[in-house]
């Protein structure tokens, strides 16, 4: 592997204006894991064979050592190993070409079923529209997600709460356990 390309290439999926959803969410992720925590490298798809390009011409992807860099993530340590030998130079990198500055950002870009983060529903009831979901960041914390506008506060408790799980009245919208506190009141 060769280390001479210091822009990302016009299609690199590390560009901040490359197709959106090309990668979908699991295969963004399966190349953030192998470049940040596995310090794996990542070539440029128009340098591989399956790019067209002749065999032992491939090149180290410049948008995911520009990533990295972003990140302050150290490059993978062949690349390091590399540049100590004099066989690239990390200084040359175009660090203002439009690449992702998280792999967080590199992910959600790519993925086809976007979340927001928001409020998770308090109550989750059987027909609750927004229970709390977990999902797995770039470096496997996890985090709850879930529609940001499928919820909205309970006028009895200040809980969030979804359409679901709570009743508009004329006084607003209440969640079921205020609502069911009215009833055993009366």
């Amino acid at each position: 592997m060769k280390f001479d390309l210091k822009r990302p290439c016009p299609k690199c999926p590390f560009r901040t204006d490359c197709l959106p959803e090309w990668l979908g969410a699991e295969r963004a992720a399966e190349i953030a894991q192998s470049i940040t925590i596995h310090q794996g490298t990542f070539a440029c798809h128009e340098t591989t064979e399956a790019g067209g390009a002749d065999r032992g011409k491939e090149q180290h992807c410049a948008g995911a050592l520009i990533m990295l860099e972003h990140m302050g993530e150290p490059p993978p340590q062949n690349v390091r190993v590399a540049a100590r030998l004099g066989m690239c130079d990390l200084d040359n990198l175009d660090l203002e070409a439009p690449v992702f500055t998280s792999s967080g950002a590199f992910i959600d870009h790519h993925s086809n079923d976007r979340f927001e983060q928001g409020e998770p529903c308090c109550i989750a009831n059987a027909g609750c529209q927004a229970p709390a979901g977990f999902g797995t960041s770039y470096r496997g914390a996890v985090e709850a997600v879930v529609a940001a506008d499928a919820t909205v506060e309970c006028a009895g408790c200040g809980q969030f709460v979804c359409e679901g799980c709570s009743e508009d009245t004329e006084d607003g919208r209440f969640c079921d356990h205020c609502r069911e506190g009215w009833e055993d009141d009366e």
